[in-house]
Order: C-alpha cells, then sequence, then structure tokens
C-alpha cells in the first residue's frame, strides 16, 4: 500500500477512472482491517468489508445446517391481506425477533383495530413476544416453547402453510 501511495505522488493528477478509485478507496480499507486484525490478535472488526466489488455487503452469522455465514442484505417485512410492507434493509445482522411488537403497533396505526392472531416464525417466539401478545390479547400461531401437548399440535403451522392465510404479520 506504501509503494502505491508513493506511485501515485508521482503524477500531477491521479490517473485512476471513478471505478479504479473506489477499488483503491475499498482495498485500503480491507488492508487497514486485517492489519488492525493481525496487529491486536482478534478475528472480527466493527462492520468487516468481504467483498471488493460490493463493500457495503456484511457476513451475517446464521449457524444453519448448511452453512455458517451468509453474505447480503437481511430485511423484515410484513404481509397484511396480501400486501407487503418493508419494515427493514440491513446489511448489517440485527434480531428480527425483538421488534414484532413494534411491527403489531405499525399495524394498529395502519389498519386501526388489533389482531386475532399473529403467525410467527421461531425467531419471534420467546418469551417476552409471548407475554406482550397474551397482555394484548393477541393469539401467537408458532411453536410452542415447551414440548407440545395433544393441544398444541392443533395449532402448529409449518412455514408453507403459513402463507395461505392472509392475516398475518
Amino acid at each position: 500500500m506504501q509503494y502505491l501511495h508513493e506511485l501515485l505522488l508521482c503524477f500531477k493528477r491521479i490517473p485512476l477512472n471513478k471505478h479504479q478509485c473506489k477499488y483503491l478507496l475499498v482495498i485500503q480499507t480491507l488492508h487497514g482491517q486485517q492489519k488492525w486484525m493481525y496487529e491486536n490478535k482478534v478475528h472480527r472488526v466493527d462492520n468487516r468489508s468481504v467483498s471488493i466489488h460490493q463493500p457495503h455487503v456484511r457476513p451475517i452469522v446464521r449457524g444453519k445446517a448448511t452453512t455458517d455465514v451468509e453474505f447480503g442484505a437481511k430485511i423484515q417485512v410484513s404481509i397484511m391481506n396480501g400486501m407487503v410492507f418493508l419494515k427493514e434493509l440491513s446489511w448489517d445482522a440485527f434480531n428480527e425477533g425483538t421488534r414484532l411488537i413494534e411491527s403489531i403497533e405499525n399495524y394498529i396505526r395502519r389498519i386501526g383495530n388489533y389482531l386475532e392472531k399473529v403467525f410467527a416464525d421461531k425467531i419471534y417466539c420467546n418469551r417476552e413476544n409471548r407475554s406482550r401478545l397474551k397482555a394484548l390479547n393477541i393469539k401467537m400461531m408458532a411453536k410452542p416453547l415447551a414440548r407440545p401437548s395433544a393441544k398444541a399440535v392443533d395449532i402448529h403451522l409449518r412455514p408453507e402453510e403459513r402463507w395461505s392465510n392472509r392475516r398475518k404479520i
């Protein structure tokens, strides 16, 4: 990097086009991050760039069976009466499970009344969300936290079954 900077100082005008300048800035950032991790003997850095061509993309640790890390944007959407509302789009990881109640409040503001049921993925099924939904008298249609009883099996829906119902968040 130092040699490249010295070489560029020999020119009156930077001899790089717009895309080459962008790549140079990204490579400098990557180099700086790698150097910092090496010097501090750590394996992570905040807002770590992992792609020269797409520096805004961040690794998201998922811990899934097929892959530990995914790349790309993470989104949170609500589906109401066939309409999709984009709540959040982020290139950084976030825990969407903490945003369920806020999504319900947005629904109430948009529609004007409370829901009877919420169809939710596993990430939304934490104890806090369950207790807040119970206080709002909204039924959560999801896998129970404990071992399922015969009664609970009746309300559990597989992910593909949730799409057939129109009233969901």
